[in-house]
Order: structure tokens, then C-alpha cells, then sequence
């Protein structure tokens, strides 16, 4: 909505609970918005989400492995989501073009490739 346009992300939320470790939240979130489980996961590491404005950060898993489990939406914001599954080419692609402009993604992205 800030951007008056559609963005396209990574799952992503905030921990519900104080202390929840991040792969919790990281699972939750996953089954939450994309509808989907990992069998494996991997820390890729922590990003500033915006430095100067807030202490806010992202911790960032890689997770394959994946099959369906039920949506549960909460809040208006994931009312209105739409799930693209992309080989990680063409989302790379999507960056440069700047197709996708979500910062904590395109690290996300990024830090994937450097995997393979």
C-alpha cells in the first residue's frame, strides 16, 4: 500500500511471540502466506532493514523440500496476496529489471545463488 503498487517478496513476518527463535517464525510464515512446508532448512544470514530509521532486521532461511499445507491468512494485507513460484533465474532476472524491488528478496535471492 506506501508504494501504491504490487511488491513482490519473500515470505516474511514478525515473530509473534517474545524470543521466538527465527526459524519458528520463518516456518510459520512460510505456511502462512505461501502455504507451504520445508523439509530442510538453512540460515543464510541477517540484514538491516533500514539503518538510520530502525533496529529492525530480517534473518533470512533458504529451504527446499517443499510441500503443500492449508492457507491461514491473517490481516488485510495477506487478503489480497497472490503466490508466484519463479525458478531463481527468472526472480533474478525479475531484480535487474527491477521487476522486484523488495530489498530483504533480492538479498534473499542473492544469498541462494551463491549456494548453487
Amino acid at each position: 500500500v506506501p508504494f501504491g503498487d504490487v511488491m513482490w517478496e519473500i515470505p516474511a513476518g514478525m515473530r509473534d511471540v517474545a524470543d521466538e527463535p527465527a526459524e519458528t517464525t520463518a516456518r510459520r510464515e512460510l505456511a502462512e502466506e505461501a502455504g507451504l512446508a520445508a523439509e530442510h532448512w538453512r540460515y543464510l544470514g541477517v540484514m538491516a532493514s533500514a539503518p538510520g530509521i530502525t533496529n529492525s532486521t530480517v534473518e533470512i532461511f533458504a529451504c527446499c523440500g517443499l510441500s503443500a499445507v492449508p492457507v491461514e491468512r491473517h490481516g488485510p494485507e495477506e487478503d489480497h496476496m497472490e503466490v508466484r513460484q519463479l525458478s531463481l533465474s527468472d526472480a533474478l532476472e525479475e531484480c535487474r529489471r527491477g521487476h522486484i524491488s523488495d530489498s530483504k528478496t533480492i538479498i534473499g535471492l542473492q544469498w541462494v545463488a551463491e549456494l548453487l
